[in-house]
C-alpha cells in the first residue's frame, strides 16, 4: 500500500552521498562530518508531508544558518539508523515495530496517512458552470473524503500524544525532535483539511463572490487566519503555533528550529476569490 512512499524514502537514502558531495563547502565553517549530518537531517525532518508546502522548493543545506557543532552533534546517527531504513522495518512488521519503537511507529503512521492523502484530488479552482445543484453533490462527496482523512489524522495525532505521555522506548534526542515537528505538521494538515472543508461548504451555501462581466470562476486564495468557525479547528491553530514556538526554543540553533520558523510563516486560511482574467 505504501510502495510510493517506500520508493520516495529509498530514493532519498540513495541520494544522500550525492547531496553531500554537491553541497561542497557552501555551509561556511562546517566540516565534512557536520555537513553530512546536516544533509541527512534536512532530508529527515519533513517526514510528515505538509499540504501547505506543495509549491515549496526543498530545503537545501546551503540555505541553513551556520550551527555550532555542539548543538548538532547530539543528533548524530549512522546510515543504518536512517529513517528510510526504519520505515522499511516498520512496514515489514508494524505490530512488532510499534511495540519496540512506539514513538517512531507513531510518526510513520502519520507519514503513511499523508502519503495516501496526497493522492486525494482537492481542486482549488471552480468554474461558474460547476456551481450548480449537480456540482454541489460532487462537493458534498468531496467533503466526505476530506472528513475521512480528518478522522485518520486526528487518530494519528492522539497516538502521538499517547506515546509522548507514556515516555516512548527508543526515544533518542533525534527521534524526540522528529516527533515534536511531526505533531506540528499533523496539526497544520488538520487545519488545512478543516479550512478546505469549510471552503467547499461555501459553494454548497451559495456563498461565493459575485462574478463580474467576462469572469467565469473562482480560485481558493491563501489568507493569514482561518475562516472556519469550529472550536476544534481554532484550538488546533493555537496548539500548532505553541508547538512550533516550543520547537524553536527547545531546538534553537538546529535545523528543527529552521523548519519550525518556516511553518510559522505560512498563511493557513483560505477563501474563494474571483479568478483574474
Amino acid at each position: 500500500m505504501n510502495a510510493r512512499l517506500s520508493g520516495r524514502l529509498t530514493l532519498w537514502f540513495a541520494t544522500i552521498t550525492l547531496a553531500v558531495s554537491t553541497a561542497g563547502s557552501a555551509v561556511a565553517g562546517q566540516d565534512a562530518a557536520d555537513l553530512k549530518l546536516l544533509t541527512r537531517l534536512v532530508q529527515e525532518i519533513p517526514l510528515v508531508a505538509s499540504l501547505y508546502d506543495k509549491n515549496d522548493e526543498p530545503v537545501k543545506v546551503e540555505s541553513l544558518p551556520k550551527y555550532p557543532a555542539k548543538k548538532v552533534a547530539p543528533f548524530t546517527f549512522s546510515e543504518k539508523e536512517a529513517a528510510a531504513l526504519e520505515f522499511k522495518r516498520f512496514q515489514a512488521n508494524r505490530p512488532k515495530y510499534a511495540n519496540q519503537f512506539p514513538l517512531r511507529a507513531a510518526i510513520f503512521e502519520a507519514v503513511d496517512i499523508m502519503d495516501n492523502l496526497k493522492a486525494l484530488k482537492m481542486p482549488m479552482t471552480l468554474r461558474a458552470d460547476e456551481a450548480t445543484p449537480k456540482g454541489k453533490v460532487v462537493f458534498l462527496r468531496q467533503q466526505g473524503n476530506v472528513g475521512l482523512f480528518i478522522f485518520k489524522l486526528e487518530k494519528a495525532f492522539d497516538q502521538m500524544l499517547e506515546v509522548e505521555e507514556k515516555g516512548a522506548k527508543g526515544a533518542t534526542k533525534r527521534w524526540q525532535a522528529h516527533l515534536e515537528f511531526a505533531q506540528a505538521r499533523v496539526l497544520s494538515n488538520l487545519l488545512f483539511l478543516y479550512e478546505y472543508n469549510f471552503t467547499l461548504g461555501q459553494v454548497r451555501a451559495d456563498n461565493l463572490p459575485a462574478l463580474g462581466k467576462g469572469q467565469n470562476g473562482w480560485i481558493i486564495a491563501a489568507r493569514p487566519k482561518i475562516a472556519v468557525t469550529e472550536g476544534k479547528a481554532k484550538a488546533y491553530a493555537k496548539d500548532r503555533l505553541k508547538r512550533l514556538k516550543k520547537i524553536q526554543d527547545d531546538y534553537a540553533e538546529t535545523p528543527w528550529a529552521y523548519f519550525a520558523d518556516r511553518e510559522t510563516r505560512r498563511d493557513v486560511g483560505m477563501e474563494w476569490v474571483v479568478k483574474k482574467k
